[in-house]
């Protein structure tokens, strides 16, 4: 290799990179665009904060449904209206929801979080409905201010919201359920347990329907 050679190649290679990090620099961010003001009706039953989860339906009912999920989960999501409907549909049955976040989903502690911050103000399963159905609005969004979005569709305290989402003691609900899930080996959302045993049915209403009331009776 000349003289010439051993010069021109080290400069030639510094050409390049600046290149590149000028390029990087300068590319333009993705932004998500934030949607316009949300009109949202629940049809939900309202929830409460019972023994580590939250609850809906009558809390002396002989029939609990305890239903680790997360938010990401497009299969949590089709079977949402499935279980809004038995719970209307089964007078002696409560459903009970258990965050189970995954590691791999960026955005399910920031929604677990939004909907334990609307809980706060009455209003986590009218949070979890509207995530669900907006699911692919938020998933793989950079912006958490959409959550914003939503609270100020359900009506809520934006200040509290806003300072709820950071509440350590908010999290803190969000990780015990993840390590009660954990224990239990649980490796799926949703899964399922009637009265403390794992039971399975698909997300279409009338088979759902016939095999919790079958359980029920064994």
């Amino acid at each position: 290799m000349n003289k010439i050679a051993v010069i021109i190649l080290p400069l030639a290679l510094i050409a390049i990179l600046g290149a590149i990090f000028l390029f990087l620099k300068y590319l333009p961010e993705e932004k998500t665009s934030l949607p316009e003001k949300i009109e949202f009706k629940s049809e939900t039953v309202p929830a409460k904060r019972i023994d580590g989860g939250w609850t809906r339906g009558v809390e002396q009912a002989s029939l609990e449904l305890i239903e680790f999920a997360n938010f990401s989960c497009p299969a949590c999501a089709a079977y949402a209206p499935i279980l809004n409907q038995l719970l209307k549909n089964i007078p002696e049955l409560k459903i009970t929801y258990k965050h189970f976040p995954f590691s791999y989903h960026k955005n399910d502690i920031p929604a677990a979080m939004a909907a334990e911050a609307a809980g706060e103000q009455g209003k986590f399963a009218e949070m979890a409905e509207l995530l669900y159905a907006r699911q692919d609005e938020w998933v793989n969004s950079r912006n958490n201010e959409i959550f914003i979005r939503y609270a100020e569709a359900l009506g809520l305290d934006i200040e509290k919201f806003k300072k709820d989402l950071d509440n350590s003691e908010l999290k803190t609900r969000i990780l015990t359920n993840l390590s009660e899930a954990n224990q239990r080996q649980l490796n799926a959302t949703p899964t399922f347990f009637l009265n403390g045993k794992k039971i399975e049915f698909p997300p279409e209403y009338t088979q759902a329907y016939k095999i919790i009331t079958s359980a029920a009776k064994k």
